[in-house]
């Protein structure tokens, strides 16, 4: 397994993260990064940034849905504040 750190792409200020990765993953990685000139580092900040624009968020239009749901707001702040106090069950699907 190959330890590595990469910073994100920002003029302002950047932060190090630590990423493990096993060895065939770790060269596959710099295959591609190599395909694409681009660093290791350079080319995994790109990859995570396209995945979670693509697949990990939600669009403003949806998110904009849920805030303005004052119901469902409160339910969640409700779900929210009896998970601190330790109330209620973790139901595992």
């Amino acid at each position: 397994m190959r330890t590595f750190a990469f910073f994100s792409c920002n003029l302002v200020m950047t932060k190090t993260i630590t990423l493990r990765l096993q060895e065939d993953k770790f060269q596959r990685f710099k295959q591609l990064a190599e395909c694409d000139n681009r660093s290791i580092s350079n080319f995994t900040v790109n990859a995570a940034w396209r995945f979670t624009e693509e697949e990990g968020y939600m669009d403003d239009f949806e998110n904009e849905e849920i805030l303005s749901n004052k119901e469902l707001m409160d339910s969640i702040q409700r779900g929210c504040e009896e998970s601190i106090k330790g109330k209620g069950k973790l139901v595992e699907l």
